[in-house]
């Protein structure tokens, strides 16, 4: 029987604290995922140990000697997972999975606030080395493609938050769709949220 293959991913703004990571636990443990993507874990490498959660499933994790940024990927075991790459800045990691027979590479990522054409240029060339299998891309790209229908844009400058040139390159290159906005063409939603607020911001989180 064939099942769809279900992905979470999600800008957890900080994993250090237990009682968090507890509480992320109970609400990924309930949506019964094959893989989940997560960004910002905060985690230092000399603490990644806390981060290995088997409710989860295999860990695969990239942290940064500081308390800074990281990236981490559960896989339920099952799907035979196996690392394929990981960056030297905590901000990209690379999975392999055979998902009912085919191999599929999931790649996380966490873009940078700046410097983000350099970043894409660099990602782009992650993604050329990896094409040898389907791939899906993930994770907070810090910025979204159409300002105009992926932000409220009433109070900002019209291209404030804009993916740069570098990511479109990217993505006619490697044929990349993003398929959220694919199935849903004109809809907003949003999936980050002023703490202040409480208003609908952006959609980062692909």
């Amino acid at each position: 029987m064939t099942k769809n293959l279900k992905i979470v991913s999600w800008n957890v703004n900080g994993l250090n604290e237990k009682a968090k990571r507890n509480k992320i636990t109970n609400v990924l443990k309930k949506k019964k995922v094959d893989v989940i993507c997560i960004q910002e874990t905060h985690v230092a490498k000399k603490h990644k140990h806390v981060l290995i959660n088997k409710y989860l499933g295999m860990e695969f994790i990239n942290s940064t000697v500081e308390k800074k940024k990281g990236v981490a990927i559960y896989v339920k075991e099952k799907w035979e997972p196996k690392m394929i790459y990981k960056d030297e800045d905590g901000r990209i990691l690379g999975v392999q999975i055979n998902f009912q027979g085919e191999k599929i590479n999931v790649v996380n990522i966490y873009a940078p606030n700046t410097n983000r054409p350099e970043f894409f240029k660099k990602l782009e060339q992650v993604l050329i080395d990896l094409a040898d299998n389907k791939m899906i891309l993930l994770g907070d790209f810090n910025a979204v493609p159409v300002p105009e229908i992926d932000r409220q844009t009433e109070n900002r400058k019209r291209n404030q938050g804009k993916l740069p040139k570098s990511f479109l390159d990217l993505e006619e290159n490697l044929d990349l769709i993003d398929i959220w906005r694919h199935l849903h063409p004109t809809e907003k939603q949003f999936t980050f949220f002023s703490e202040v607020q409480y208003t609908p911001n952006n959609r980062p989180n692909w």
